[in-house]
């Protein structure tokens, strides 16, 4: 019997230590604004980032805000939820001490509203950056942080696609523009997110979409080395990897490589230079695209060997931005030192 029991107990054991942790990710830059009551894309220059100081990270450099008057207005997204089960939903904002931020997040799966939650009141229990929290208000000794995550109770959620609404809601005083990051939903209800100084930021990053091929001149099958040098508190060694991972996939002469994901590597919480190289290679094509199928060209250029090409902070969605090789961005800053 007691052979039996424990069995039992190794079983469910293993078992719980086999469930995967789902992260979705929502961008507030990337949702569909349905009116102009309100929320608006905005760069993280012109949020709470560029006049106060804590651990504090924009992912991608984009949020959507909206004045602290509005009521009303309306934003959307639709995720797709990987496996069922019970998750909270988090709202990264930014919170200034002492202000209300409120704003309403709606999940709807199925017609049905299973999620409907104001976040950002004064009282609100959340966390801050370098592991802060949970609480209400906080600063530091040397400057306010203002980077928060305030979470759900748990909801359950089906398998496939469900809507993301935020809402601007009548705000109590004192009261300061809401500001969001992007929403999150987990599957893991501790409310551990991926280490880094602001909350889940870390983890949005990796859930971003940057892709980059580039063409194999050289006269052997060849993989690029893609490194960056990392500037994210507390992560400042940088990061590389190598595309394709798997030397047996390397690309063959003269082709180009497939489209790769470059977006976990490169961490956009500011402009980023990463640096490609491909061994016994002199100059090579490179392409780099919002999509994956490369259909939304955002860079198309030839670099040298072991060159950086600059990948600005709000790539991922800011339509006037573009990818080019560092010597282009220095030529440009020569210029604008000799016109200004």
């Amino acid at each position: 019997m007691k052979n039996w029991l424990w069995a039992v107990v190794v079983l469910v054991i293993t078992t719980c230590s086999l469930v995967h942790a789902e992260v979705i990710v929502a961008e507030g830059e990337q949702f569909t604004i349905l009116d102009t009551k309100g929320w608006k894309v905005t760069q993280q220059d012109d949020s709470y980032a560029s006049h106060t100081y804590g651990g504090m990270w924009v992912s991608n450099g984009g949020l959507l805000g909206a004045p602290a008057n509005s009521v009303g207005s309306v934003a959307t997204t639709t995720v797709t939820v990987p496996a069922a089960g019970q998750y909270r939903v988090w709202s990264k904002y930014q919170s200034p001490p002492y202000y209300n931020f409120m704003h309403r997040i709606d999940v709807i799966q199925n017609g049905k509203t299973v999620l409907s939650r104001v976040y950002g009141k004064i009282d609100a229990m959340r966390m801050y950056s370098f592991g802060a929290g949970p609480t209400t208000q906080l600063f530091w000794i040397w400057g306010v942080d203002h980077d928060a995550a305030e979470g759900s109770d748990p909801i359950p959620l089906e398998a496939g696609p469900a809507e993301i609404r935020l809402t601007t809601v009548e705000n109590a005083q004192p009261a300061g523009d809401p500001m969001v990051d992007f929403v999150l939903l987990t599957n893991e209800l501790t409310g551990k997110y991926t280490a880094g100084s602001s909350p889940f930021t870390v983890d949005a990053l990796l859930a971003g979409k940057l892709y980059l091929r580039y063409q194999n001149t050289t006269a052997a099958p060849a993989q690029l080395t893609f490194t960056v040098g990392g500037h994210m508190q507390p992560d400042y060694g940088g990061r590389s990897a190598q595309f394709p991972a798997a030397k047996a996939e390397a690309v063959a002469p003269g082709q180009w490589s497939p489209w790769f994901n470059v977006a976990p590597t490169s961490r956009l919480a500011h402009d980023e230079g990463a640096w490609l190289s491909i061994p016994n290679a002199n100059m090579f094509p490179v392409q780099v695209a919002r999509d994956a199928a490369g259909k939304d060209i955002v860079g198309d250029m030839t670099v040298r060997n072991g060159e950086a090409i600059v990948l600005p902070v709000d790539i991922t969605w800011n339509k006037t931005r573009r990818v080019i090789p560092s010597r282009e961005y220095a030529q440009q800053l020569i210029n604008l030192c000799k016109t200004t």
